[in-house]
């Protein structure tokens, strides 16, 4: 592992703004939650997780398509100019929408509902743009210190809350108000340092044709992530989702050095699948083996932690703890499943990776609505980690009935 570490720049680069990252969001989220309670900060959670819903609708598969379309020597001022007329299009016709559902599925004040729709449907997409277009440049430092100042950012805006002891209408007005700020100053330097294409209409048609076949996994994906804090709330109420919310939070945290590892060595499942299908199995093979070292000291680390952290949220969090015990395991889970993911997009086995996740999906909502009403927080953890378990044997499965394919 330490080869590894020492001969992986970009991993170490990605790792150290995830540390700083990780302590700005860390606090920021420990402050946030304590202040706002499991209620408030529940509502935040599952009305954020209902437009995330419809965030890819929006994206279109953005990065995935520009690291595809970087594979075939397109320019970063092409994918840069594409994606934004793709999300500015599409974000005008996704925010009424969301806008109506999300009010009706959730009776509070109106300008929460406006502030997250805003930011999560429009002002927050310049990091998905900013996420693919560093990747496929290798411009890993630049990403990283976007990545800090976001973190900054927000633990700025939680302090000003703090200060004039703010409630969720001031927090979702100061979210939308840092993720503006951050997004056009990523727009501004971006258009700067790459330029725009004069006339990406090419470009953009060629995407969208592209995109359809990411959409539906990353629709898929987002409600693996996303659709159990909206059902936890309706199910449970808002206390029971702030709860839940918070120890997915802490796991999301976690998963950050793993997710800056996946970041360096996503692009080569495409270009090692171009030449053998087998040589990106092999590399997911690979990325798995080093990405579990990473895991294990995250599961031991939220295993020793776990009551300094329900501490920390403060006593309305009580037995948070007990349920980190079993969510430690989801970043072992997601280290050796989402690979095998990855390397079926760089495969151009996209249909399968959809399939997959449309059954990962369906078990999760089923053991959900099982598990609920007995265990509530905990029952939707574990509807996580043995729905995301399925992926495993689906995907051996299918390497074994079609093994010609990844010769």
């Amino acid at each position: 592992m330490l080869d590894f570490l020492n001969s992986n720049r970009s991993f170490l680069v990605l790792s150290g703004s995830q540390f700083f990252r990780l302590v700005f969001t860390g606090a920021s989220f420990f402050l946030l939650s304590r202040h706002l309670g499991p209620e408030q900060f529940g509502n935040f959670i599952s009305i954020s997780a209902l437009f995330y819903l419809f965030s890819p609708l929006v994206t279109f598969g953005l990065y995935d398509v520009n690291v595809k379309r970087a594979s075939c020597q397109q320019t970063p001022a092409a994918l840069l100019s594409a994606s934004l007329i793709t999300i500015a299009l599409l974000s005008a016709l996704v925010l009424p929408i969301a806008l109506i559902v999300g009010n009706q599925v959730f009776q509070v004040d109106f300008v929460i509902i406006l502030a997250l729709a805003l930011t999560i449907i429009i002002a927050e997409k310049a990091m998905p743009i900013a996420h693919s277009i560093f990747v496929v440049t290798s411009r890993f430092g630049t990403y990283a210190i976007i990545e800090i100042l976001q973190g900054v950012l927000r633990l700025f805006a939680v302090l000003i809350l703090l200060a004039i002891d703010g409630d969720l209408i001031m927090w979702t007005l100061l979210f939308l108000g840092y993720s503006l700020v951050l997004s056009l100053g990523f727009i501004i330097w971006a258009l700067a340092t790459f330029g725009l294409k004069r006339n990406p209409v090419a470009e953009l048609i060629q995407r969208m044709s592209i995109g359809k076949g990411f959409l539906l996994a990353t629709l898929l994906e987002t409600a693996v992530l996303e659709l159990d804090r909206v059902i936890v709330n309706k199910h449970s109420g808002a206390s029971a989702s702030g709860i839940y919310g918070a120890v997915m939070r802490i796991n999301n945290f976690a998963l950050m050095p793993i997710n800056a590892y996946f970041i360096t060595v996503y692009k080569q499942y495409f270009s090692k699948g171009q030449k053998r299908k087998a040589l990106a199995l092999r590399h997911a093979l690979k990325v798995i083996r080093n990405s579990l070292i990473i895991a294990i000291i995250i599961f031991v680390s939220l295993i020793v932690f776990r009551q300094a952290i329900e501490q920390l949220l403060g006593p309305e969090y009580q037995g948070v703890a007990s349920i980190l015990v079993i969510s430690a395991l989801i970043p072992l889970v997601y280290a050796i499943t989402q690979p095998l993911l990855d390397a079926l997009s760089g495969t151009n086995h996209q249909n399968v990776r959809v399939s997959i996740l449309a059954i990962v999906l369906t078990v999760n909502i089923s053991l959900l609505m099982l598990l609920l009403p007995h265990f509530e927080a905990l029952g939707a953890v574990l509807s996580v980690i043995l729905s995301r378990l399925f992926i495993l044997p689906l995907f051996v499965g299918y390497r074994f009935i079609n093994k010609e394919h990844w010769l």
